[in-house]
């Protein structure tokens, strides 16, 4: 009976902690959150929402300077909550996939605003601007989410979005390879036609080339018109 009484308490006190814990999530309270989830972890280690927020609430207390340290402790977090979540029913899975991928897109966001509004020194000179060490390291745990959800059997779908989200984030333009993401949106979901976009990508790159060899060859036609003409001329006046 007591052993019976002391599960019914603990499942109360669960519930009582996550509805405090969402609560905060929801709210955007950063400082309740890693209370609450820190509390929730402490009691259920092996939960892995609780386990996931407690790390990312923690690292989102971090300060401007520490981003990428944040950064790297959020993607180290991320192959452990995996492993958790596979443990479950699968009937759990893609829900909490779900969760972790859009959490991991939330703190990308929120480091690298704050990255971006740091001011740093170049030449001597204030300059406003996410510094390329910030920004790797939140490219680093986006695209570590993406590909470790990839590899799961019911995590596939998620890591699809979050491979979208890679694909159509501006700030992320200069680090990526549209054709890699492209397959890797295959892998995850295979009516998605990664072929048809990367021939297209390459048929309007020669396209392309096409019009600026011949806009070279105009070019060079006009430059030569320009210095013959006036020495034809001067040839018949003389």
């Amino acid at each position: 009976a007591q052993a019976s009484n002391d599960a019914a308490n603990n499942a109360r006190e669960l519930d009582d902690l996550y509805t405090l814990a969402h609560r905060a999530r929801d709210s955007e309270n950063i400082e309740d959150g890693a209370k609450y989830y820190g509390q929730i972890v402490q009691l259920y280690p092996n939960d892995p929402e609780a386990y996931f927020f407690s790390v990312y609430y923690q690292q989102l207390n971090s300060q401007i300077y520490k981003i990428p340290d944040a950064a790297y402790n959020i993607r180290s977090s991320i192959d452990p909550t995996i492993d958790l979540i596979v443990a479950l029913p699968s009937d759990k899975q893609e829900q909490l996939f779900s969760m972790l991928a859009k959490y991991t897109q939330s703190a990308v966001e929120m480091l690298y605003y704050n990255a971006d509004q740091k001011l740093t020194y170049v030449a001597h000179t204030q300059v406003r601007g996410i510094d390329p060490t910030s920004k790797k390291a939140c490219f680093d745990l986006i695209e570590h989410c993406a590909s470790a959800l990839k590899n799961t059997a019911r995590g596939k779908m998620s890591a699809f979005k979050v491979y979208e989200y890679i694909l159509n984030a501006p700030k992320f333009k200069d680090m990526i390879n549209e054709d890699d993401i492209w397959r890797s949106m295959h892998e995850c979901d295979p009516s998605f036609d990664a072929d048809s976009r990367i021939n297209a990508k390459v048929s309007q790159q020669q396209t392309a080339k096409k019009i600026e060899n011949k806009m070279s060859w105009g070019l060079l036609v006009l430059i030569i018109l320009i210095i013959a003409v006036p020495l034809i001329l001067a040839i018949f006046v003389f």
